[in-house]
């Protein structure tokens, strides 16, 4: 369920920030799911341990690092914008998460070596997984296109932003619906 919820705040997320341009319900949403994102990280990072156990384990670390240090990022965001700084602050980076290197840059590397380790285990199908290494992927180039360009504006930045929504939300949906068959099918009764 909270990869369902998380799936759901992206799309709100990605919504309320780039459409709408209202940071502060934004932010909110990034909280909530860095927090959810950390359960997802370390229920995937668990699914896969059989594959490679000190590589799943440094990617749960990575991810719940990266998860966390996105909801300070977004705490930090929210709480300028409920009482903005004044006007010779400037635009600083974030300095709990500059430029997004957890959100962003951090939880996609350890998402796109989950998506690694389902793909090679028999506990996911391959679409899925090639996903998850899709998001990865598309947040390591967020990060990027953020640090070097800037500019959320700028047309690069913004497809990259969209195209991280997008396969966000696909990638944890299909994760949600994909635990929740897996443990109705745990639950039902033998024979």
């Amino acid at each position: 369920m909270a990869a369902l919820v998380a799936a759901v705040g992206g799309i709100l997320y990605g919504y309320f920030f780039v459409v709408v341009g209202n940071v502060a319900v934004a932010s909110a949403l990034l909280m909530l799911g860095g927090l959810l994102m950390t359960l997802i990280i370390v229920v995937l990072g668990s699914s896969v341990e059989e594959v490679n156990r000190p590589l799943a384990r440094w990617a749960v670390g990575a991810g719940f690092v990266g998860a966390l240090l996105s909801v300070i990022h977004a705490g930090y965001d929210l709480a300028n914008q409920i009482h903005p700084p004044g006007p010779s602050a400037g635009d600083f980076p974030n300095p709990a998460d500059p430029r997004g290197l957890a959100t962003f840059g951090l939880t996609g590397i350890a998402v796109l070596i989950l998506g690694g380790l389902m793909s090679r285990s028999a506990r996911y199908p391959r679409g899925l997984a090639r996903a998850g290494q899709a998001l990865g992927a598309i947040m390591v180039v967020i990060y990027l296109g953020r640090l070097i360009i800037l500019d959320p504006n700028n047309p690069v930045v913004q497809v990259a932003l969209a195209l991280g929504v997008i396969a966000n939300t696909v990638f944890l949906f299909w994760v949600g619906r994909h635990w929740l068959g897996w443990a109705a099918s745990r639950d039902r009764p033998a024979g």
